[in-house]
């Protein structure tokens, strides 16, 4: 593979990831957590933990450059496993260096978001 086409797969494979905005989103189950169906609303806490009863269905990370997308992510994925709550645990900047072809260095710079995806329990 020559140098120029090489540089062409490179800067089209940065421009897919930098377009996405997130690069990924993933679900880590917690052990012995219920399965429920997907829901339609969450409640986001973000400083502290809510007062009521609830069951937690595990972690929610994503990664990306946009906050707003972020937070759409982990509610999204939250909601996938039926979470009706996320408890936004932490927020994060990720950066790296990397070194091109001729040897320049350029950074790049995401955010990390993670949360804890709960299932609230009724009160009786």
């Amino acid at each position: 593979m020559n140098r120029a086409v090489f540089r062409v797969f490179v800067m089209a494979a940065i421009a897919v990831f930098g377009l996405a905005g997130c690069l990924a989103t993933k679900f880590y189950p917690a052990e012995g957590a219920g399965r429920y169906p997907p829901t339609t609303q969450i409640k986001v806490f973000r400083s502290s933990p809510p007062e009521a009863t609830y069951e937690i269905l595990g972690i929610v990370s994503a990664e990306g450059r946009n906050d707003n997308k972020l937070l759409a992510n982990l509610k999204k994925k939250a909601m996938s496993v039926g979470a009706d709550g996320l408890i936004l645990r932490r927020v994060s900047e990720v950066t790296g260096t990397y070194a091109s072809e001729r040897r320049e260095e350029f950074s790049t710079y995401k955010m990390r978001y993670e949360g804890i995806a709960i299932k609230l329990k009724k009160n009786n």
